[in-house]
């Protein structure tokens, strides 16, 4: 009986190590797509979007996360309205920045131009289990939350300071310009969502939305924090919970 019972414990774990053990294979996909606008200028006759398609799980896995980590989804991008009416892309791409212990975190970027060429990036972080998007609620202790955000909001303020006085002292009216612009800026509990994760920690981005002329002043808007600082604030049964027992060892 023992024995049954040891060959099964073995199996279930067997199984547990294999199912762990799948690494979700990211390729890019590039196709260029022509507008159909006859009025469109001859730089904006195409625009250039490499997917990232997905393999090594389940069929059903497969397309979960891809439609976790699409243009469409992230970005609320509309494929046939940039073909036919908005001619603002250039390019899209993506980067895989981590892809480990269940944990899929891609980089998604798109730029283009209106009246100014600007460019924007969106990280997401994906459950290769569940395939879906993990948000700040499914990792992090929600009874805890304003307690990391005034943490996070510590961080920024701190930036904010440094990045007026290092513009003061290279340009009077460019440290004025800046604390202007700033002004009370704040992080705030909506933008924990934007995070991503790697085998030390966790970073969150805060973005500043400043205008193209000022791009220059733009303070960090990147803020990192180890596993060691955030351990209180994360759910031992959530997608993150095994790096702060790891964060222990």
């Amino acid at each position: 009986m023992k024995i049954k019972i040891s060959f099964c414990a073995f199996l279930i774990l067997t199984f547990v190590c294999v199912n762990y053990a799948q690494i979700v294979k990211i390729t890019p996909k590039k196709i260029v797509y022509k507008r159909t606008a006859k009025d469109a200028r001859e730089y904006k006759k195409t625009f250039t979007v490499t997917y990232p398609k997905v393999s090594g799980l389940s069929a059903v896995l497969n397309k979960k996360i891809e439609n976790a980590i699409s243009y469409e989804r992230v970005f609320d991008f509309k494929l046939k309205e940039e073909i036919a009416e908005i001619f603002w892309l250039e390019h899209a791409d993506f980067k895989t920045e981590y892809n480990r212990n269940g944990v899929l975190v891609v980089a998604l970027t798109m730029d283009g131009s209106g009246a100014y060429p600007s460019i924007y990036t969106k990280h997401v972080v994906v459950d290769t289990k569940t395939g879906l998007q993990v948000k700040a609620a499914d990792v992090f202790i929600a009874g805890k939350t304003n307690q990391l955000v005034k943490l996070i909001n510590n961080e920024l303020q701190k930036t904010m300071k440094q990045a007026i006085a290092e513009a003061g002292k290279q340009n009077a009216a460019d440290g004025k310009e800046l604390t202007e612009i700033l002004g009370e800026r704040k992080f705030v509990a909506e933008e924990l969502n934007h995070f991503s994760v790697n085998n030390r920690g966790v970073t969150f981005y805060y973005d500043y939305g400043f205008p193209h002329a000022a791009l220059a002043l733009e303070p960090n808007g990147e803020f990192f924090l180890p596993f060691s600082k955030l351990r209180e604030f994360i759910k031992r049964d959530g997608l993150l919970g095994r790096f702060v027992r790891k964060s222990r060892e």
